[in-house]
């Protein structure tokens, strides 16, 4: 099996412009994010007329635009997306590819809520019933258990704001998600030997505005993807693994005595130090950690003042035998957290001098995670960080720069610069 046959073709229409954002934003961070290959075909270049023009020569080394190229290039997929509204609307004879393809196997997604306007051989698939304007989504009880993992029937879904959302009720069909009146608003159909998802909501429901990514809700997408995939279908997606990952860290009251707890359940956590903080006790039990395999320790920095950040706070226990928690005022590792200045290389070699002699005392070594204080990790430590072994990151924060001083996130706009190259370009395939 060739690799263009296990990967995703992702249709989008660039004459569309809000559209195609929703779906950079919606979809394809997403298919970045689960290591899925996928390809873009291009509805708003001029090629399309070419493609699909009934008298294209039937000659397989031809260049683009000869029929068995482009039956090949569209045809040969494990899935198909409609990345958006209008994605649908594509000549007649590629939208039979498409069907013919599905009944024969393969996966189709549709995020497009326009399917008044598909094509005879989409609609044939099972193109929904009417829009309506639904405040509330929830899990419908009849829906998939492995689609809906790790949910339940009748949990609901956060959303923002209202959704204007496709409904229906196929014969065939099983409902994914519900309106608080019941109306299916994204379901699953087998179309013969394939399988086809709805999302009723369009990519819209993963805009920020609607709900968004990290919600709770994203492996909804990941698992409709996996369902409707024609197998095998690889994908270099991030193992199943639980961890966790704390910062600002002494010890607490009872020398790291949560992270026992944590250990009970499977857990091996990595923690970010304010080494000057820690007392005796904590750094014993912190070495016992280690030697454990219980976690693993990064500095964060060497000190802040959490009494000046949150003034009138008490401790739940004593706090005696940490004879320097409350002493002194913030004190980072890399860069001034004022300024924004780098400090010098001299500074920063003094710095992991004293990190190596507390860590080295009590028997640790310096994760691969790099926990920093605030984000801020100067660019001039990494080749520091570097020859200690740390170089993971796990600040939400860009290199070099301060935490109030990052730039917006935005997703890249891959279909944006695919387009300038080509309506059909091979970019996220598995082998590479």
């Amino acid at each position: 099996m060739k690799s263009m046959d296990q990967s995703v073709l992702v249709v989008i229409d660039s004459r569309r412009p809000a559209d195609r954002k929703m779906a950079d934003e919606a979809l394809f961070a997403a298919l970045d994010h689960f290591g899925v290959p996928w390809n873009v075909y291009e509805l708003g270049a001029h090629e399309v007329a070419s493609d699909f023009a009934e008298d294209v020569r039937r000659d397989p080394m031809a260049p683009p635009g000869a029929r068995e190229v482009v039956d090949r290039y569209v045809g040969n997929r494990a899935l198909f997306i409609l990345a958006h509204d209008g994605a649908g609307q594509m000549p007649a004879r590629m939208a039979r590819l498409i069907a013919d393809a599905v009944r024969e196997g393969a996966g189709l997604i549709s995020f497009d809520r326009e399917c008044s306007a598909w094509p005879a051989p989409l609609r044939e698939l099972g193109a929904p019933d009417a829009l309506v304007r639904a405040e509330e989504l929830f899990i419908a009880d009849a829906a998939d258990s492995f689609l809906i993992l790790p949910h339940a029937p009748g949990d609901a879904l956060p959303l923002r704001r209202a959704l204007n959302t496709l409904t229906t009720h196929p014969n065939d069909g099983t409902p994914l998600l519900v309106t608080s009146d019941g109306e299916w608003a994204a379901w699953t159909r087998v179309c013969a030997k394939g399988r086809a998802v709805i999302f009723g909501g369009g990519a819209e429901l993963f805009n920020e505005s609607v709900m968004g990514h990290g919600q709770g809700f994203t492996g909804l997408l990941w698992r409709s993807i996996i369902w409707a995939a024609r197998k095998p279908f690889v994908t270099r997606s991030i193992p199943p693994y639980l961890t966790a990952r704390f910062d600002d860290c002494t010890g607490s009251y009872d020398a790291f005595g949560y992270v026992r707890t944590l250990n009970e359940i499977g857990i091996r956590p990595n923690l970010g130090l304010f080494i000057d903080e820690m007392s005796d006790a904590d750094w014993n039990a912190a070495g016992d950690l280690y030697r454990t395999r219980g976690a693993d320790f990064s500095i964060h920095a060497f000190r802040d003042d959490l009494l000046k950040h949150n003034p009138g706070w008490t401790p739940a226990r004593s706090m005696n035998h940490k004879p320097h928690f409350d002493q002194g005022a913030f004190k980072a590792f890399t860069m001034d957290h004022i300024t924004g200045e780098e400090f010098d290389e001299n500074v920063l070699r003094h710095n992991f001098e004293i990190l190596d002699r507390q860590f080295a005392r009590h028997g640790l070594r310096h994760s691969r995670i790099i926990n920093a204080h605030f984000a801020e990790v100067a660019l001039g430590a990494l080749p520091l960080f570097f020859a200690h072994g740390a170089d993971i990151s796990v600040n939400n924060g860009v290199t070099g720069q301060l935490y109030n001083n990052q730039p917006v996130y935005r997703p890249h706009h891959t279909c944006e610069f695919l387009t300038k190259r080509s309506h059909r370009s091979i970019e996220r395939l598995a082998e590479r």
